[in-house]
């Protein structure tokens, strides 16, 4: 009776030559392979020190023309934000759009750069609005500079405020280098 060679092992005592084991890819034997997962593995960005990156849950600016309706606001989608100066990540905070006895159409309940979205078209100037927080093309936040703006990873050619809020939309706005944008954010469950 002969023995059946393995196709992961095809001689005893030898490595596969396509990289597998059976423990999994040996990508030290597989040069693209190593490279390949380090670019596709996710970059971490660290968040920036100081108060600018971690800005307050309103600003200064004026208020917001949009109205602050009374009572619980249901979300009909939810958006992903992310913003990036100076290659460091800003934290976009907790409480956006709640105010005491009333609540925006849009607003962010944790600071995870979630925003809840309850009705009609609101765009990304309506968020800073409410947030009443600068943000043109050559200013976002505190941070001055040409402002570069991504939506599901691709580049945004307009005006970063008209971006729309839509369910599940990925949106990155970033100043003063740039950072990898993602191009879409897994979302916890409601």
């Amino acid at each position: 009776m002969s023995k059946r060679r393995s196709a992961l092992h095809p001689e005893p005592g030898r490595k596969p030559r396509n990289g597998w084991s059976g423990r999994g890819l040996i990508v030290a034997h597989r040069p693209k392979a190593l490279v390949l997962t380090i670019l596709a593995a996710p970059v971490p960005t660290p968040i920036g020190h100081g108060p600018q990156f971690a800005p307050p849950r309103m600003g200064r600016e004026a208020a917001a023309a949009i109205a602050c309706t009374p009572g619980p606001a249901a979300a009909d989608a939810r958006a992903h934000l992310e913003l990036f100066a100076r290659k460091r990540a800003i934290v976009i905070p907790a409480g956006i759009g709640l105010r005491r006895g009333c609540r925006y159409p849009l607003r962010t309940l944790t600071p995870t750069g979630v925003i809840e979205i309850g009705r009609g078209t609101l765009t990304i100037g309506d968020l800073f609005a409410v947030w009443r927080m600068p943000l043109s093309n050559r200013r976002m936040l505190t941070f001055r500079g040409g402002v570069k703006a991504y939506v599901a990873g691709k580049r945004w050619r307009g005006d970063a405020r008209a971006i729309v809020l839509r369910d599940r939309r990925q949106i990155v706005l970033e100043v003063g280098g740039y950072v990898p944008p993602h191009s879409f954010y897994l979302f916890p469950p409601r």
